[in-house]
């Protein structure tokens, strides 16, 4: 694992950037820095596939960071643009839920996250005007049922670096998004973009350490007639 977390040492430079900036005004160069980081999860997962092969997994995480990346973009415009951002992660929830696979099933898993996603709707919901209330809660139906097969995958007595980080990414993207729901819909939350930001960095570089547990068999050269 030491290896990878090396390799990806150009997301912590380029995230650790945009977390240090002290002008957060909406403009292209903003939104270039803040897609640095999920460009440089792309890369790291392009270059896994280059020595390890391509695999559905591999290929369905870099497709959600596409996703991500997309959101991203308008979020940093989300006085004029947050449905726009909605609408990206929303799609990315789905492609990484449907990459991450259905087995395990693991029902109480899936109990847990129907509980904890309507606690977290139920909480929202009073600040949502009539245009959010579907929205939302579509989005939060995705990102749980993101959030249920990520943490159906890790096998306690035969956990892997990938299945931990797969896990410990989809609980700090609940936690990145829901302090952004809380603080445009409730009330201000102190620190905001720092925890956000920070969460959703956590989030998405767990999800993409998870490709190291799908290398392919060797490729075999064919020999020269």
């Amino acid at each position: 694992m030491l290896q990878h977390v090396l390799k990806s040492s150009l997301f912590f430079f380029s995230a650790i950037l945009y977390i240090s900036l002290p002008d957060k005004t909406p403009t292209l160069e903003l939104a270039i820095l803040k897609l640095l980081p999920i460009i440089s999860l792309v890369i790291f997962a392009v270059l896994h596939v280059a020595t390890h092969g391509t695999s559905r997994f591999t290929v369905g995480v870099i497709i959600g960071l596409i996703f991500s990346g997309i959101g991203d973009y308008f979020l940093v415009y989300k006085e004029t643009h947050f449905v726009y951002g909605v609408f990206g992660f929303a799609v990315a929830q789905l492609v990484y839920g449907i990459t991450f696979g259905c087995k395990p099933f693991k029902p109480a898993v899936l109990l847990l996250c129907v509980i904890a996603g309507s606690i977290m709707y139920k909480y929202i919901y009073p600040g949502l005007s009539s245009k959010f209330v579907p929205i939302i809660a579509a989005y939060v139906v995705l990102i749980y049922f993101m959030a249920w097969r990520a943490l159906a995958r890790f096998q306690l007595k035969r956990w892997t670096w990938g299945q931990m980080f797969c896990a410990l990414g989809a609980v700090s993207f609940i936690i990145s998004d829901f302090v952004i729901a809380v603080d445009k819909f409730r009330h201000e939350i102190p620190h905001r973009h720092l925890i956000v930001v920070v969460t959703y960095f956590i989030a998405q570089y767990g999800i993409t350490m998870a490709i190291t547990d799908y290398p392919s068999k060797p490729r075999t050269k064919k020999k020269m007639k």
